[in-house]
């Protein structure tokens, strides 16, 4: 009877959970709407938006861009975009590899790799380059999903030719 009762007990302080209404459950949906909202940020990487860039972060996200300080405003991250938008040569584009969604379901990880090309300011010539990058993303109250932390890398970078 004890078993029972303490089962009962957990079940019910289970269903009281405040948070437990607002998690996200965790399933192919949640990675699709990620994979979603990953494309349309290649549409706006297309259309050079930085606004809609930027829409698509967290008030407190952070963008770590490999030999750039570290992006940790809204004003901070549109500056980088649009510091890359206003290069005649500047584009971005990536594809997303995989999706982890940790079992909670608050969080969600994308990786995948990525083409930047700028012009170089040394030659003015076009140069691109290739790379990795990991997106954390997190869940939020309105059941929309925000960027925290977008990080990149970059790949090696084939030798020039002489």
């Amino acid at each position: 009877m004890r078993i029972l009762f303490a089962a009962l007990a957990l079940l019910v302080v289970a269903a009281c959970d405040p948070q437990a209404s607002t998690r996200a459950s965790v399933g192919p949906r949640i990675g699709d709407k990620i994979r979603e909202q990953e494309t349309a940020m290649n549409v706006a990487l297309d259309a050079k938006d930085a606004d809609a860039l930027v829409a698509f972060y967290a008030p407190d996200a952070q963008l770590f861009n490999a030999g750039q300080p570290a992006a940790t405003t809204p004003e901070q991250i549109r500056a980088s975009f649009a510091g890359l938008f206003s290069d005649g040569n500047g584009a971005l584009s990536f594809e997303t590899t995989d999706v982890i969604l940790p079992s909670a379901g608050d969080y969600a990880v994308t990786q995948g790799t990525y083409t930047l090309t700028y012009t170089d300011p040394q030659t003015h010539q076009p140069v691109t380059m290739n790379g990795n990058y990991i997106t954390l993303w997190r869940h939020q109250d309105d059941d929309s999903w925000k960027v925290i932390r977008d990080i990149s890398t970059p790949g090696l970078q084939a030798a020039a030719t002489p």
